[in-house]
């Protein structure tokens, strides 16, 4: 179960959990290993001036969510909430590596225009809040997970259950699975020349 903190995101576990169980019963004799890191999802954010969806990492769903039922959250209280997700002491071998991951999905949602802003108080770790006017209420809404899995199907995992199709028949589908691939290549290589990225 998640930590307190990630509590609205049953809505994106029951979908990963739905996922699966189809993708298991497709396909019985592989293991199944979920990496966060590789999805991609779309949340609905609801506002005064209507609604917008957004194209972003399973991290940062589970980030958006968490502001359902907090108005402002620091850097520590999500590092904390993170480790406990994961299982892990502050002080454990890999912690800083499951904290950078996490930092990295918070920091682009709080970027110039990003739905998020980011305060630093009297040298205090930065707050964290939704860019919004004042006394705006507003609402984060899971739309689905997107991903790509080894067999060429696109998966789609939502709030009205799980798509299996073959890949190229779901543009948009593709498109999230194309842009967390290069989201994983240049983590890795920070710079890439557009013939190496294609080649």
């Amino acid at each position: 179960a998640p930590p307190p903190l990630f509590a609205t995101s049953f809505s994106i576990i029951e979908s990963r959990a739905e996922w699966a169980g189809v993708y298991k019963s497709k396909y019985a004799h592989r293991k199944l290993a979920w990496q966060p890191l590789l999805g991609s999802a779309v949340v609905q954010w609801n506002h005064s001036r209507g609604a917008s969806e957004l194209s972003t990492s399973e991290l940062q769903a589970h980030l958006l969510l968490a502001f359902n039922v907090h108005h402002e959250i620091s850097g520590g209280e999500f590092q904390t909430a993170s480790l406990a997700w994961e299982g892990l002491a502050t002080g454990a071998a890999n912690a800083q590596a499951i904290v950078s991951h996490w930092r990295r999905a918070l920091d682009a949602l709080a970027s110039e225009h990003g739905p998020l802003a980011s305060e630093v108080r009297d040298g205090a770790d930065a707050t964290y809040t939704v860019r919004s006017a004042p006394n705006e209420q507003s609402m984060w809404e899971f739309n689905h997970l997107s991903l790509l899995v080894p067999s060429g199907w696109d998966v789609l995992a939502g709030a009205n259950g799980v798509e299996l199709a073959r890949g190229g028949q779901d543009t948009e589908t593709r498109a999230l699975a194309i842009d967390a691939a290069l989201v994983r290549l240049l983590k890795r290589w920070h710079v890439l020349s557009a013939a190496e990225l294609v080649g």
